[in-house]
């Protein structure tokens, strides 16, 4: 919703790092077929972006998609930084076999690949040789040496276009992979894990033939597992708007990056992405995992509006207000996209539903349901966050979805008040322009 690089075609996984002031994104690239290298964006504050472009491009061996990485500090060069990333390669019987190369910067703009010595290949003891072996995300442990867990498919596993790994590193390098942990239900694709209050809470994806598609949150005793699905709050992300969140620690704490797509595809055939606004993670009382909005989107408000003008759904808006739900009703937004309605309903305990209005059949159709299973509160604030076809919905600052609204070419954004006549407590607004207004918004400068 806030970046998309205008250097390449499109872009799909991002993965984030937070080092002396500046954030740093990286994208996987969809130029000429699908995920062909990465780029880089920098941000000081982690709402306006810098876009420097390609950073690392596919080798001449490469037969099919590079994947998804994550960057850490090197344990045995102060100063300097690893990342991974994944390619697909011709093995000695002619067949397409995944494998994870990695590559070094002192800048982490400018990137210098590991030769085909560094390779790391599946682990045939735990793990199918022609499984996924992707996407490596490091964890430093007190040691200095790191634990990683990796999309990877274990032995046995009948669908091997998915599953979850594990390994260890001393320098960051050389990996060493573990058994598969239990994970129940399995689950298709790792995001990241972290450590809190002695727990290991993980975002784990799915494509949807076990669990709804999108990510998902576990929770483990250890990092050996067992991996459980949470009680609460399980499904994180609901594929086919969104998808793909990875953790990265910034001074303010821990945050969830992810991308949000905005209905179009590009000339791959992939969706066209960008990436969303930062969330914080929490972890109640309960142990839950909640993602909550982080005080650093606060920058993207530009030029405040009056509630009732129409807003530039291409330069996007953000509105905030309050309204009333009870156990027995339900409040509305409305909002019209160059006049076609939309509404957002919510229900008790952090229920919510986007719905939008089908002309031809003349009836209102659920474009997504989120149910967050929170604490019942009567008065309750939101935020509407809205941008080229993409809307994003928080409840009392806990984030509900991220739906894709199907009218990426819109231009006008109204929001509308629900008819006094329904009895129901209608919400009180206010209004901004987003401040992303660099040639639309895809870049701005500020960056380094």
């Amino acid at each position: 919703m806030i970046f998309k690089s205008r250097i390449v075609s499109a872009q799909w996984d991002t993965w984030c790092h937070f080092h002396q002031g500046t954030y740093y994104l990286y994208y996987l690239i969809s130029e000429d077929h699908s995920w062909e290298g990465f780029g880089v964006a920098t941000s000081d504050d982690g709402v306006h972006w810098h876009d420097h472009g390609w950073a690392i491009s596919a080798s001449a061996k490469m037969v099919h998609y590079l994947g998804t990485g994550s960057v850490w500090p090197d344990p045995c060069n102060p100063g300097r930084f690893l990342c991974n990333y994944s390619e697909h390669r011709l093995d000695e019987e002619g067949k397409r076999r995944q494998c994870i190369l990695f590559a070094w910067s002192d800048d982490l703009i400018h990137w210098t690949k590991f030769d085909d010595e560094h390779i790391f290949w599946v682990d045939e003891r735990y793990y199918e040789h022609y499984g996924r072996w992707d996407c490596i995300y490091a964890i430093p442990q007190p040691d200095g040496s790191y634990f990683g867990t990796w999309t990877a498919t274990p032995k046995g596993r009948e669908d091997q276009n998915g599953g979850i790994g594990f390994g260890v590193s001393r320098d960051g390098i050389h990996w060493q992979a573990l058994p598969p942990a239990d994970i129940q239900p399995d689950a298709d694709e790792s995001g990241a894990m972290m450590q809190i209050d002695g727990r290991i809470h993980s975002m784990f994806g799915h494509f949807g033939e076990r669990r709804p598609a999108g990510m998902h949150a576990y929770v483990a005793e250890s990092r050996e597992g067992p991996f459980r699905l949470s009680e609460k709050n399980a499904q994180l992300l609901k594929a086919w708007h969104t998808y793909f969140s990875r953790y990265f620690v910034a001074p303010d704490g821990i945050l969830i990056n992810h991308h949000a797509m905005d209905g179009r595809n590009d000339k791959t055939g992939k969706s066209i992405t960008y990436l969303a606004p930062f969330k914080k993670l929490l972890v109640d009382a309960e142990g839950v995992q909640r993602w909550i909005w982080w005080e650093g989107n606060e920058r993207l408000k530009g030029l405040e509006l009056q509630a009732s003008d129409a807003g530039d759904f291409q330069a996007g808006i953000i509105v905030e207000g309050s309204l009333s739900v009870s156990d027995h009703d339900h409040a509305e937004l409305h909002f019209d996209v160059d006049g076609a309605p939309y509404v957002i309903r919510v229900f008790d305990k952090g229920v919510v539903e986007f719905m939008g209005f089908d002309a031809e059949q003349r009836s209102w159709s659920t474009l997504m349901q989120a149910d967050r299973e929170l604490p019942s509160i009567g008065d309750n604030t939101f935020r509407l966050l809205a941008r080229r076809g993409m809307a994003e919905f928080y409840l009392n600052d806990h984030f509900m979805e991220c739906c894709m609204l199907g009218c990426p070419d819109g231009h006008s954004i109204r929001n509308r008040l629900p008819e006094q006549e329904t009895g129901r407590s209608g919400p009180t607004l206010r209004m901004w322009e987003m401040s992303l207004c660099q040639e639309g918004g895809e870049q701005a400068p500020g960056g380094k």
